[in-house]
């Protein structure tokens, strides 16, 4: 009779149990989180230890990010019945919630090994390998997940997300707006559309996908500062700091905020809280290679090279192309001895930069080293002017038989004398002698001849330093004023849209038409009485050579013409016209003017 008893209650209590799991399911669905957790926690006590239930109390305890207790009633799941794929997919994203992501790619491959073929374990493996740094291994199960189940837009969202990371964006656009035109988008995937969209060129568009993104999730402290960075792009830096002030409001611990705080308040010219932003970003990410070599810039534009140039080190790992190089040799340091010895020089980032920093190869030559200097083939004709024993060598030359090597840009760090800050000042490069001739004969010698250059490369993603052609109007209004263009490439077309009456002479289709960059500008330049220019690779070359050069500058200019000053160090021909008001070009041209009726009697 008591056995009878027994049984009955037995299967009365798995009855309630049941029911009790069911329901917990319903909440689980309908994200009704806290009366899932009150139901499994009644099924568990009315029948204890059932693997389903503690599977499914886990999956709730993972929303609510209590994952410690997430994983242990997965693992207790998973010591009843191991071979049960569901609870692997499960012990899988608890693990990769803890960002213990080695761990969970073993548990969601012995789910795969059981034969599990489910798309939900296709995808967090998948967002597993991404995290370890296999994405194409990560690309496949994506799309094995979207193979199996065609409507899976978080692992559409994810291989978009990948794509972009591997720099396809325009497939990764493709399937952003998948994902978009479904009406199943979340913040995160319009917040991921945004930085592809950015990353295309494109900020006024991200910036919709941005407010989108944060209409939907307005706690998305990544999007705010996303946006941020779009306004900045779009030289709208009081909404670029308001953004990152959000970002830092709602998450006072992202240290990528506090870094982007202080690149604008630099734009605004506010230096000192700049360099707080920079320091708390610093001291939340010890190593973080971004904020140290944003605060590099600050620190040379505030004339601090010895620390600037330390820090600026960091850039290798900040900068695409820049550190990437397989370096079998030490790098030259400054207590390393020339005499005697080989040094490979070897190029980074820009043109402009090759031009400036090309010679502390001739410092390195005094002191007794025989120096190489490895540079794209197409500035290896403007380079051997250099003269001196220098070598010029192919970019991707290896190191190996050099005794040292040494990244441009590292050579104030290795090369610079304290008492010699800005060696090789005077002219360092020289134009081609038949090439003067010939384009003097062309140009002629009459007039004030003034060439002018007003775009640099649209690679920055923060410029403010270009202008229009057409503000030199006022200046090719004055008598004898020849303006000939130095302009190639980006900014060209704008010689169609100049004012009526405005002439701006252009040298020909055959201006540096060759494979050979600036051997027909630096011939030119030669040819002139002055060079006035924008921030940009020719203000570089007419300083090597040496020509009176006027550079134009915004109001915060690129850290290697510091702040207010009208010389450069290290251009000493070269003087300096700063805006008095962020943006405002007119008074530059102004103050050129006058400059221009001072010096040259116009």
């Amino acid at each position: 009779m008591r056995l009878t008893t027994s049984v009955k209650t037995h299967m009365e209590a798995d009855k309630l149990a049941a029911q009790s799991f069911f329901k917990g399911l319903q909440f689980l669905q309908e994200g009704r989180l806290a009366e899932a957790e009150q139901s499994f926690q009644h099924a568990l006590k009315l029948a204890p230890g059932r693997p389903s239930v503690l599977t499914n109390l886990s999956i709730v305890h993972t929303r609510q990010g209590r994952l410690p207790e997430a994983l242990a009633e997965v693992e207790a799941a998973l010591r009843q019945d191991p071979s049960d794929p569901l609870f692997c997919l499960q012990a899988g994203v608890v693990l990769l919630a803890m960002a213990r992501d080695g761990e969970a790619l073993t548990v969601l491959d012995a789910a795969r090994e059981k034969g599990a073929s489910i798309a939900e374990l296709h995808y967090h493996r998948a967002n597993a390998l991404k995290r370890l740094g296999r994405p194409e291994e990560a690309l496949v199960s994506f799309e094995r997940a979207i193979e199996l189940r065609a409507d899976y837009h978080d692992a559409h969202a994810g291989r978009a997300s990948l794509l972009a990371e591997m720099d396809r964006p325009e497939e990764a656009l493709q399937g952003f707006e998948r994902v978009i035109a479904s009406g199943a988008a979340k913040a995160e995937t319009y917040n991921d559309h945004g930085r592809t969209l950015r990353s295309m060129g494109r900020p006024a568009d991200a910036l919709r996908s941005y407010d989108k993104a944060i209409a939907l999730d307005p706690h998305l402290a990544e999007a705010y500062t996303n946006r941020g960075n779009a306004f900045g792009e779009l030289q709208r830096f009081e909404e670029e700091l308001r953004d990152h002030d959000k970002a830092v409001s709602l998450n006072p611990a992202f240290a990528e905020a506090h870094s982007n705080r202080g690149l604008v308040l630099i734009e605004l010219g506010r230096l000192a809280e700049a360099n707080d932003a920079f320091e708390t970003a610093k001291a939340l990410k010890p190593a973080f290679d971004s904020v140290i070599w944003n605060q590099a810039n600050l620190l040379l534009l505030q004339g601090d090279l010895d620390r600037g140039f330390r820090q600026y080190e960091f850039r290798k790992s900040r900068l695409a192309g820049a550190g990437k190089r397989n370096c079998q040799r030490p790098q030259l340091s400054r207590q390393d001895d020339l005499s005697g010895k080989r040094l490979l020089i070897w190029p980074e980032l820009f043109l402009g930069d090759m031009i400036q920093f090309c010679r502390y190869g001739l410092l390195a030559a005094a002191s007794g080293a025989e120096v190489t200097i490895a540079a794209p083939k197409k500035l290896h004709r403007l380079l051997t002017s250099l003269g001196r024993g220098i070598q010029i060598a192919d970019a991707d030359i290896p190191d190996t038989g050099y005794d040292f090597q040494l990244p441009i840009m590292s050579g104030p760090l290795a090369l610079q004398r304290r008492d010699d800050a800005f060696p090789a000042a005077g002219p360092y490069l020289r134009a081609e002698e038949t090439r003067v001739d010939a384009w003097r004969r062309k140009i002629g010698v009459h007039g004030l001849k003034i060439g002018i250059c007003w775009q640099g490369s649209k690679l920055s993603e923060r410029d403010g330093r270009s202008f229009h052609a057409r503000e030199f109007d006022v200046l090719s209004k004055m008598a004898g004023v020849r303006l000939i263009s130095l302009q190639k490439f980006d900014g060209a077309e704008q010689l169609q849209e100049l004012p009526p009456g405005m002439v701006v002479e252009e040298l020909g289709d055959d201006f540096d038409a060759g494979p050979d960059a600036f051997i027909d500008a630096a011939a030119v330049i030669a040819c002139m009485d002055l060079v006035i220019t924008c921030d940009t690779s020719i203000a570089h070359l007419a300083g090597a050579l040496g020509k009176p050069t006027w550079v134009l500058l915004k109001s915060i200019p690129e850290w290697r013409w510091f702040l207010n000053r009208d010389d450069s160090p290290w251009y000493p021909h070269t003087r300096l016209f700063r805006q008095r008001s962020r943006g405002e070009w007119g008074a530059v041209f102004t103050d050129v003017m006058t400059a221009l009726e001072t010096e040259y009697g116009l």
